[in-house]
Formats: C-alpha cells, sequence, structure tokens
C-alpha cells in the first residue's frame, strides 16, 4: 500500500503484472467492476476492431480520485480480505460484503489482488446500475487476446460500460446496457450478444463459477454492492 505522509495513499500507479488478478475467491464481483467485461465481448464486434484501432490513444486517461486515508483502505482491506479467506476456505462469512463505489475504487486502486488494474479503471454506481470506464492496453488484461494485441499494440483501448449484474437463487445474469469503446457507442443490437459471449466465458472459469455457488445473492442495491454468501447447511 503506497503512502505519502503516512496518512494518507498515493496516488495508484499504472504498472503491474497480471499475476495479481489471481486474488482467489471471493473476487467476482470485483474482476466485473474491474473492467475486464469490458473486453471479453470482442468475440461480437471483430469485423469492428480495426476501426477502433483507428481510434485508439497513445495516452492512457487520468482518472481523477479522491485521497484516501490510510485507516479507511485498511478497514476496507480488512473486510474484503476476512470475506475472501473463509470463502476460500470453505467457511461462511460472518458478515456479507458491502461496497460503496468509493470502496471498489479503494480495492481496485490500492488492494495488493488488484494492482495491474491501479489507475486504470474508474467505477460508478447510478441508479441500481454498474457505470465502469476503463483505459487499457492489450497487455494489460488478464488473459491474452491475439485480435488485441495485433490491433492495439501498445495504445490504449479506451472504454466505458453500463451493467447490472446479480446472482439469485443460484443463477448468475450479466446484461450490459451500455458500451463504448474509443469514442464510439456499440449498438444496442449487439449488446445481448457480447453479455451472453461473457456469460459463456464465464462459465469456463471453475474458480469463480465455485465462488458462485457459494453465493445466495450479489446485488447491486442504494449505491451499494452486496454479496451475501450461503448460510451453512
Amino acid at each position: 500500500m503506497d503512502q505519502n505522509n503516512g496518512n494518507e495513499i498515493g496516488n495508484p500507479g499504472k504498472s503491474g503484472s497480471t499475476a495479481a488478478y489471481g486474488c482467489g475467491l471471493g473476487c467476482l464481483a470485483l474482476l466485473l467492476i474491474g473492467g475486464i467485461v469490458i473486453f471479453l465481448g470482442y468475440q461480437a464486434i471483430q469485423s469492428k476492431v480495426n476501426s477502433f484501432a483507428d481510434k485508439a490513444s497513445p495516452n492512457p486517461i487520468e482518472f481523477d480520485y479522491p485521497e484516501v486515508q490510510v485507516h479507511e483502505a485498511e478497514a476496507v482491506f480488512n473486510r474484503f480480505d476476512t470475506f475472501q479467506k473463509s470463502l476460500a476456505n470453505d467457511q461462511v462469512p460472518d458478515k456479507p460484503l458491502i461496497l460503496t463505489k468509493d470502496e471498489i475504487n479503494i480495492l481496485i486502486n490500492h488492494h495488493k489482488n488488484f494492482a495491474p488494474l491501479a489507475g486504470k479503471v474508474q467505477v460508478d454506481i447510478a441508479n441500481n446500475h454498474l457505470l465502469v470506464e476503463g483505459s487499457l492496453k492489450p497487455s494489460d488484461l488478464p488473459v491474452e487476446i491475439p485480435l488485441l494485441s495485433k490491433a492495439f499494440g501498445e495504445k490504449y483501448i479506451n472504454g466505458k460500460i453500463t451493467t447490472d449484474f446479480a446472482v439469485s437463487d443460484g443463477i448468475f445474469g450479466v446484461n450490459l446496457l451500455e458500451f463504448e469503446l474509443a469514442g464510439t457507442r456499440i449498438p444496442e443490437e449487439l449488446l445481448p450478444k457480447i453479455s451472453d459471449e461473457f456469460m459463456r466465458e464465464l462459465r469456463r472459469d471453475k474458480e469463480i463459477m465455485a465462488l458462485i455457488d457459494k453465493m445466495d445473492v450479489v446485488k447491486i442495491e442504494n449505491g451499494r454492492v452486496y454479496a451475501i454468501p450461503k448460510k451453512a447447511p
């Protein structure tokens, strides 16, 4: 955790290994929030990748993050780590994990598990929807997508999404409401297909599916993300 005067955490950096994405159980909501979903829909729009690449930027977006006090960040880290550790040990957490948009941004920008996203993603919550803005290079992604690497090289893919997602009765769903890349709005008729492709990718991840199986409810409500685990049988 970077510190500048003992009381405040320094601005998030722009570097980091994608290995830090391996954050274990408890990360589903934050993986989505982290902006990975922005890029997993490319199979639906491969024919348009080159036109997006023409508009790619050599410079990242400089996000305006509020200053964070060390004690504030540590309190968020402790709640997240405790929740994650309980699930990883097949235990039921004592409390659900409830995060505001500011707490999500603290985790993304300052928690060691999300170092590759630090300074590259900003999250907002409005009207029970998740709004994510990202500015990443293909090499920043947790998985290699050759199509993107070839088209974008080391340029930045700037994107915005508006989405909602939920787990209820053991069923997980993602609904992509708006999607913008390099200043271009993706046509609405493609959004359901992109959402479907994301879900197919997600179901291949055994760790995340194991996490979903442990969740009773995951939802966005009243400006917060709620992750509520199932009770012990």
